[in-house]
């Protein structure tokens, strides 16, 4: 079975993305514009020889990018598959406190304390 060589890349975030994708060549790059850009700069097509450099394949597991028209049956689909990262406990949020006192014989301790964050109310 035939695959494409031309497979498109979208930067699917708001930000600018700019790839090296070929150590060799540090000035050879690939810009990516921020999702929705009116002159589509935020799509880029390459071949599959260069989709297959490390620093692509990273950008494109961390979820930077987004591969589209790759086949189900393509041997790289699998290699291009975003990585799940497990989320972040919520930790609560603390301050430390580092206390000389004659109590102590003026070693430092340390305390946390919790710390609440209110909402910003704008009157």
């Amino acid at each position: 079975m035939q695959f494409p060589q031309q497979l498109k890349l979208v930067n699917e975030s708001n930000r600018i993305l700019v790839i090296t994708p070929d150590p060799e060549r540090p000035k050879s790059y690939l810009r990516f514009e921020p999702f929705g850009d009116e002159m589509d700069g935020h799509e880029r097509y390459v071949t599959r020889e260069v989709l297959q450099q490390p620093d692509l394949i990273k950008a494109i597991q961390r979820g930077l990018l987004c591969v589209e028209g790759l086949p189900d049956d393509d041997p790289m689909k699998s290699m291009l598959q975003p990585k799940k990262r497990a989320p972040k406990a919520e930790e609560p949020l603390t301050v430390q406190n580092v206390i000389f006192d004659e109590a102590n014989e003026y070693k430092p301790r340390t305390e946390f304390r919790p710390v609440k964050v209110d909402p910003l109310v704008v009157l």
